[in-house]
């Protein structure tokens, strides 16, 4: 394959992944950057002498992190793993968060001892095994052969109801409190739980059960790491 010119806009996550990627399989990648780091929102700031990153928090679906690192490795010059040319470490969490409602509090996933855990646990026995089949959606194309099966076995749990609303309502064992703390999780996607998909709905159970993780150092060593893969695979940052 001739190798071609390609200019990837935007030097945040996404675009750091797509210009090591790209670069790997043999091209020549530039990526403009307009601010003066690289992460997009993700930015490592000095307050009161106190390092902070900013933007994302957690790395909820690591398989997607790892997916991308198998990728790079079997494209192009393969003398050195990522692995070895940018190491980093994940380490996992306790737990989700925890969540206040109306003078209940809980964590997720939910403690026992407290009043949700019992609905929680025939919840998250529905949920938490679906982390695959997110991961597959979101590693392929729409109508990638991989796709069509995750997505089919996603679909079978909703029905009809298609928001994350709409699917929660239904569930009437789940009590409403809960169903509020499973349903902050769309704000993820700056909308309410009426206008997402149902799939929002099992994330957080997914999140629980596979434990989220944060990167060690914090969450913006994932675009030092990808500033480091993307140099070492040819691109040029601008």
């Amino acid at each position: 394959m001739k190798p071609k010119s390609v200019i990837v806009l935007g030097a945040g996550i996404s675009g750091l992944a797509t210009a090591s990627l790209v670069a790997k399989a043999g091209h020549h990648v530039t990526l403009i950057e307009g601010s003066s780091w690289i992460g997009g929102k993700s930015k490592r700031i000095i307050v009161d002498g106190q390092r902070m990153d900013t933007g994302p928090a957690l790395v909820t679906f690591l398989g997607v992190w790892e997916e991308f690192i198998r990728r790079y490795d079997l494209l192009g010059n393969q003398n050195k793993k990522a692995i070895e040319i940018a190491p980093i470490t994940f380490e996992p969490l306790s737990e989700v968060g925890e969540y206040f409602y109306k003078g209940d509090k809980c964590l997720l996933p939910v403690e026992k001892g407290n009043k949700w855990h019992e609905p929680w646990i025939r919840f998250e026995k529905i949920h938490g095994k679906l982390g695959k089949e997110i991961t597959t959606l979101l590693t392929n194309t729409s109508i990638s052969r991989k796709a069509i099966p995750a997505g089919n076995k996603l679909i079978s749990n909703y029905g009809i109801r298609l928001t994350t609303k709409r699917y929660l309502n239904g569930l009437k064992w789940l009590p409403e409190g809960l169903k509020e703390i499973i349903s902050i999780h769309t704000l993820n996607a700056g909308v309410g739980p009426e206008k997402t998909l149902a799939l929002f709905a099992t994330i957080p159970a997914v999140m629980a059960t596979q434990q989220v993780r944060v990167p060690v150092g914090g969450v913006h060593e994932i675009p030092l790491t990808l500033e480091k893969l993307a140099r070492y695979a040819g691109v040029e940052i601008v």
